[in-house]
């Protein structure tokens, strides 16, 4: 089995919880940022992704469906009316790809607690594909190690 079946098994699981519970948290973990990468992005964005595990929760996948899906009726602006693509579950399958095989990258402005943000930009298919992850970092009390996360905060598509 490829990385790439293993990263759309993983997926397939989390799109299988979300129908069941949507108010149960759970979040997947889908790999890492290959060492030679991670160390580039690292240099380039001044933020240390280097061993970061890769993750996405049901609550990232609900603000993604319902706020950039183009479908749901929410007071927001939809994605249309900002020059942008809707997102749809199966753009989800992208996320692992988008990232380790992006055409570039930047820094995001931090998250509403701080946290910084990295956009991992690619086109595929004449359609410009921004991930932003968040990263977050936290002292595991039992073993006093250093868990670092970049966790896929939104997806946004538009035409190239």
């Amino acid at each position: 089995m490829s990385d790439s079946d293993e990263v759309n098994e993983k997926f397939d699981s989390l799109f299988n919880q979300y129908k069941i519970d949507k108010n149960v948290f759970f979040e997947i973990e889908f790999g890492t940022i290959p060492n030679q990468l991670a160390q580039i992005v690292t240099s380039q964005v001044n933020i240390n992704i280097i061993g970061a595990k890769l993750r996405i929760d049901n609550q990232r996948v609900s603000h993604i469906l319902k706020y950039h899906d183009g479908i749901t009726a929410t007071e927001r602006v939809k994605e249309e009316e900002r020059g942008q693509i809707p997102v749809k579950k199966e753009d989800f399958y992208f996320i692992h790809h988008i990232i380790l095989k992006n055409d570039y990258y930047e820094k995001a402005r931090p998250d509403r607690r701080g946290n910084p943000g990295i956009y991992f930009i690619k086109i595929l298919n004449n359609i410009h594909y921004q991930v932003c992850l968040t990263y977050t970092q936290k002292r595991d009390h039992r073993t006093d190690e250093i868990k670092k996360r970049l966790t896929v905060s939104t997806i946004f598509k538009k035409k190239t």
